[in-house]
């Protein structure tokens, strides 16, 4: 079984994701299915004790480094922060534009005016506060912003239309309508994700690690992981349910609401592996 917390570690190496413009840029898709590499889920997410069981293997070899990136999860639209991200590549992405005030002030021009993103102190790796322009999806008419304070790397969403901010994640994946969205969030020293779906007109309607847990003497130890995210045709959200040693088993789930409350149905499938006499 596997603790939930494992120690402040550092994610990813900037030597070892030294690669060029592709690696580094901002994964998104307009088109049905997106694969978004383990670029981004070796910053924000630790591996688990069976890779294997955690991913897709599609190798992507990455020539200036030899480097193998593998996909995490499919979904629907998303957008999505990208370890080392070319930020100047993605604010192309912006309508009307996106810069680079100085070193740690972001700014981004909407339909309605301006708004600045400000860093703050200490300027490292796991301090302080930081902002980075991470891409725009028209459909949805919104600017990603990831927002990373100290260890917790989440983003924010900055409305193109209103200049509105919602709360969001450094990974986000909208409906086909875009209705409705899941925000992923990642604290580092955290082995998984937190996830938080939000409805019509801005309502969060979950929030919670992506997974089941089992508190084992005081501690929470994980069952499973929630992984390859997606909204359906009917705007359900599904995703596997992938058990964690020693338990077994990997099945569908669905957020559902069950007497005005939403949970994930079939979450709770793993079973125990049997124990040799």
């Amino acid at each position: 079984m596997v603790p939930l917390l494992r120690g402040r570690t550092r994610f990813y190496s900037r030597a070892a994701f030294g690669f060029g413009a592709f690696g580094q840029g901002i994964f998104f898709a307009a088109q049905p299915t997106l694969h978004v590499c383990l670029a981004v889920k070796r910053r924000y997410n630790f591996p688990g004790p069976s890779p294997q069981a955690h991913m897709q293997m599609i190798p992507l070899v990455m020539a200036a480094v030899g480097l193998s990136l593998v996909c995490s999860f499919a979904t629907a639209q998303a957008l999505t922060c990208a370890p080392d991200a070319n930020e100047k590549v993605a604010m192309k992405q912006a309508p009307g534009g996106a810069r680079r005030i100085d070193a740690h002030t972001l700014e981004v021009t909407h339909k309605k005016g301006v708004r600045r993103f400000a860093d703050k102190p200490p300027h490292d790796e796991l301090g302080g506060l930081h902002w980075l322009y991470c891409g725009y999806d028209p459909k949805a008419q919104s600017h990603l912003i990831q927002r990373q304070l100290e260890g917790l790397f989440s983003g924010q969403l900055l409305r193109e239309d209103t200049g509105q901010i919602v709360a969001a994640g450094h990974t986000v994946i909208f409906s086909d309508d875009r209705q409705k969205l899941l925000a992923i969030e990642q604290e580092n020293g955290r082995d998984g994700e937190q996830w938080s779906v939000y409805g019509e007109a801005g309502k969060r309607l979950w929030y919670g690690y992506a997974g089941t847990l089992k508190q084992v003497k005081g501690v929470p130890n994980i069952v499973s992981q929630f992984e390859q995210p997606r909204w359906d045709a009917e705007g359900n959200l599904t995703a596997q349910n992938v058990c964690t040693y020693p338990y077994e088993g990997k099945n569908a789930v669905m957020l559902t609401q069950l007497e005005k409350v939403w949970r994930w149905r079939d979450s709770a499938n793993c079973t125990a592996p049997k124990v040799k006499p």
